[in-house]
């Protein structure tokens, strides 16, 4: 999970991964089947955390309102590189949309250098 919240999945090489979780190229593949899989299980695995460390935090707060105020004071009180690293899954978010963004301009260029259909049709009558 911290190689993927460090360096997003894209930048995350196999063998840093590999390197991190100290495992072999075959136990990785063994266990989780890919890198993809395994990114969808860390991503689920910090949700869990993340989902139970807020229910715990309101479960003990005398009211929301209080819970709320520990969940921003809490926030405020992170260090510099916590904050900084930032939320796991919103970055998950930001770096596909990122992809998408990346893929529709090299989809773009690449439209933009084939011949139109209608072109096409007229040059082949």
């Amino acid at each position: 999970m911290e190689v993927f919240w460090t360096t997003g999945y894209e930048r995350a090489s196999l063998d840093v991964l590999l390197k991190a979780l100290g495992i072999s190229k075959q136990s990785l593949y063994d266990t989780f089947g890919d890198k993809r899989a395994l990114y969808l299980k860390a991503l689920d695995h910090y949700r869990d955390q993340t989902l139970t460390s807020m229910r715990t935090l309101f479960a003990s707060a005398q009211s929301t309102r209080d819970g709320f105020a520990r969940l921003l004071l809490g926030l405020s009180a992170e260090s510099e590189a916590q904050h900084a690293r930032g939320c796991l899954l919103l970055s998950a978010n930001l770096e596909r949309e990122a992809l998408r963004q990346v893929a529709r301009v090299a989809l773009a260029a690449l439209d933009a250098r084939l011949p139109t259909s209608r072109t096409r049709t007229a040059g082949s009558s």
